[in-house]
């Protein structure tokens, strides 16, 4: 694992640019180092023979003097940088070949073999073309000073055998230098993409380490906004339960004395108290009326505290039969339709499977469903059906009214919460759905609504006919 703060070894730019021929340039001046060096060791090596008296093929010293003069131009050259400091060497280099082959006795053949060293220099410091010219030059120059100083079975003898060595050494150096170019290209091609590839991984660590910082940090938003998320809720549900806790008293001091305003008018509609004329009995019936939709208004307010509470408790039985529960309520429907050019429709068949659970809660349901399609209907038919689907009892209210639009169908379960004509009518308190959804999740079942802007409206219930989380009351 490198450290955080390690940087890539980049490539220099000059190389990503020129690649193969930087490194070609890189290698032969490193080789015409080594070059220079062998050349100054033979050098020594040869003024050491001479001092000795066993160097005495040649006659003339001046090829010694030429080699010395090339080696010093050559390290001057080396050190200033110069482009041309392989010609001078070369150059160099081919004139004391030259003065050594024209100092050499005809006698002895060695010294010829000293031209292989031209065209394997001029090989490895400039190109295979130079090399070829070099040879092309020097077999017949080193013939022309072999015959010059001798005849032509001399010069069989003598210089065909360095010459022919020197031309199949430059045949196999040029068949050899394009594997070299090759093999060198190719390492120099790996040598970038491997580069390339680290550079590539360095910057996406460098990006994924920016991005795990960043992660860090929005984790550590997240939390402290999970944190004080946490805390809104609780104080949520702390307000939501002291406000159903408030609304269950208020509903509990409100129906005793409302309760008891409700009996006292009754007991004075009977006439119990003396007779009562055709007026009084209007206004008493009035007064009747709103007191019992203003019970009817707290009853809400208080099942819906208890829903929320999680205080509601049914009273569970067996073998309800729905067709005899609907029937007070379809009453009860005919009743708010007065004279409306209305018709509510009761449709079940003759077999019906009875259910389990709340009875007076189950007819709480229908009569919620049924009074919402009384008020919403002005004109056409409201159609109460009972249908068993499977192991569930369906329950379907529907209407003729405006409709409900889709985007709505979730508002309307919502508490205090109306659609815009419900505003405009001024009709409920926005609690008769959500209450209706509740107790109908509180079997086991479910309550949804289909309807669309000036289709109508039918609102179903789902009841198992027999649900497991229910128990019968003991």
């Amino acid at each position: 694992m490198l450290p955080q703060n390690a940087s890539p070894k980049i490539i220099d730019p000059k190389f990503e640019m020129s690649g193969p021929a930087t490194m070609n340039q890189d290698v032969r001046e490193r080789q015409l180092e080594y070059l220079v060096a062998i050349s100054v060791s033979g050098f020594v090596l040869s003024v050491m023979m001479i001092s000795l008296g066993r160097f005495s093929f040649s006659q003339s010293h001046w090829w010694l003097w030429s080699m010395l003069g090339g080696m010093v131009l050559t390290l001057v050259l080396i050190a200033r940088r110069h482009k041309l400091t392989p010609h001078v060497f070369i150059i160099s280099l081919a004139g004391s070949v030259g003065l050594l082959l024209w100092g050499t006795d005809t006698d002895n053949r060695w010294p010829y073999f000293f031209m292989l060293v031209v065209p394997a220099a001029t090989g490895l410091l400039l190109s295979r073309r130079w090399e070829t010219i070099l040879t092309s030059l020097l077999i017949p120059a080193a013939l022309l000073i072999v015959l010059v100083k001798t005849d032509l079975p001399t010069l069989i003898d003598r210089a065909v055998i360095p010459c022919g060595v020197l031309l199949i050494l430059t045949v196999v150096s040029y068949l050899k230098e394009g594997n070299t170019s090759e093999l060198m290209y190719w390492a120099v091609d790996a040598h970038q993409k491997a580069e390339r590839r680290s550079k590539m991984y360095y910057e996406q660590r460098e990006q994924l380490e920016t991005a795990l910082h960043d992660l860090r940090l929005a984790n550590d938003q997240l939390a402290h906004m999970n944190t004080a998320l946490g805390e809104a809720r609780e104080q949520a549900e702390q307000a939501n339960r002291i406000k159903s806790m408030f609304l269950a008293a208020m509903s509990h001091e409100l129906r005793t004395p409302l309760n008891g305003i409700l009996n006292f008018t009754q007991f004075v509609s009977s006439g119990m108290l003396g007779a009562v004329n055709e007026k009084q009995a209007e206004v008493l019936q009035k007064a009747t009326a709103n007191g019992e939709h203003l019970l009817s208004l707290i009853n809400d307010v208080l099942d819906i505290s208890k829903i929320e509470s999680g205080s509601l408790t049914l009273f569970v039985e067996e073998g309800i039969n729905l067709k005899e529960e609907v029937l007070p309520v379809l009453d009860t429907g005919r009743a708010i339709l007065k004279n409306k050019p209305v018709q509510l429709v009761f449709d079940a068949p003759a077999e019906l499977p009875v259910v389990r659970g709340d009875r007076r809660r189950l007819r709480q349901i229908i009569l919620n469903l049924i009074s919402n399609a009384c008020k919403f209907t002005d004109e056409g038919q409201i159609t109460l059906k009972l249908h068993q689907q499977d192991n569930e009892l369906i329950i379907s209210v529907k209407d003729t009214g405006p409709g409900i639009a889709p985007e709505d169908h979730e508002t309307v379960f919502e508490t205090f919460r109306q659609t815009e004509r419900g505003l405009k009518h001024g009709q409920g308190t926005g609690l008769g759905l959500p209450i209706s959804r509740r107790l109908a999740e509180a079997h086991g079942g479910r309550l949804w609504l289909e309807s669309d802007l000036g289709q109508g409206a039918n609102f179903l219930v789902a009841l198992p006919i027999t649900s497991p989380i229910l128990t019968p009351s003991g």
